[in-house]
């Protein structure tokens, strides 16, 4: 189990899951470093538009990578980096919201931008 003094190891999951006629997603968590990302977007359920949900999706994987290369530069330049981490949690199911872990950390923030609040806080370091 992660605790701020004891991460996980780097992972990736990318899957297709839900139960009952509208609860299906696409899920996409990426754990990196001092960045731990976990979206899961609707996909697939009888009352879905998969064209406005494959919008969505291929926004927020473009919006990914960016925050990826944010945080990766961020972490090159020593601006940012384990222990602390960056945590992102994006659903079109429950709440969004994001924080920085570790020393000096912040408090969670909700919103339902999370993804692109943190994209711009990493792209700001």
């Amino acid at each position: 189990m992660e605790t701020e003094d004891n991460p996980v190891d780097n992972y990736i999951l990318i899957s297709h899951d839900g139960h009952g006629v509208n609860s299906w997603a696409i899920h996409y968590y990426l754990v990196y470093g001092p960045l731990a990302l976990f979206v899961q977007t609707a996909w697939g359920g009888i009352y879905t538009d998969n064209d406005a949900a494959a919008q969505r999706m291929e926004r927020r994987f473009r919006q990914a990578t960016a925050l990826i290369d944010a945080v990766e530069r961020a972490k090159e330049e020593q601006l940012f980096g384990l222990p602390q981490r960056l945590i992102v949690v994006v659903s079109d199911f429950y709440d969004s919201r994001w924080r920085i872990s570790g020393p000096d950390g912040m408090e969670w923030q909700d919103t339902s931008m999370a993804l692109e609040d943190a994209l711009n806080w990493a792209q700001a370091l």
